[in-house]
């Protein structure tokens, strides 16, 4: 029997204030999505600010998505900010961020999976992108602090219980 080591990331880049990001490549190794670092995820803390371009090993990257369950369950996550490089948020990518209390999400993203921002306790208010046209099923269930949500023109659908526990 050999022992492997497999993580969950393809290789990992220092933002701008020196915070470990972890990424996948996508597109044939043309761009990058965030991920996390080991299967129990919880990888980040604090404020994230994701950049627009990574390099590593000498190549350039454009960060194009935040991946599937990217910041699960990291309830030391208090902010993230998104830049306009960014086009989709997968499934589960924020949920159960307890304390996260702000996302900047930029209008470039037009695609957030399901249960996205389930039960991030701490978010009072919900921005959704001017180009996102559907609202997935659960993606800001139980975030039961938001006091206000403005939907854009852009939504032609909202799929069951994304907003159910949104008091």
């Amino acid at each position: 029997m050999l022992a492997t080591n497999a993580s969950a990331y393809d290789f990992a880049v220092k933002n701008a204030k020196g915070v470990m990001i972890y990424y996948n490549y996508i597109n044939n190794k043309k761009e990058a999505e965030v991920t996390y670092k080991e299967n129990n995820k919880a990888s980040y803390s604090g404020s994230i600010a994701i950049p627009k371009e990574i390099t590593y090993n000498n190549i350039t990257l454009k960060v194009t998505k935040i991946g599937n369950e990217a910041f699960w369950d990291c309830n030391k996550v208090t902010s993230v900010t998104i830049p306009n490089s960014v086009t989709s948020i997968g499934w589960g990518a924020f949920a159960y961020c307890k304390e996260m209390t702000s996302i900047t999400i930029p209008n470039s993203v037009t695609t957030i999976d399901g249960h996205a921002f389930k039960c991030c306790k701490s978010l009072t208010s919900l921005p959704i992108p001017n180009n996102l046209k559907i609202i997935k099923d659960e993606v800001f269930r139980g975030c039961d602090k938001v006091t206000s949500v403005t939907i854009p023109n852009s939504v032609t659908n909202i799929e069951n219980e994304a907003f159910w526990g949104c008091i």
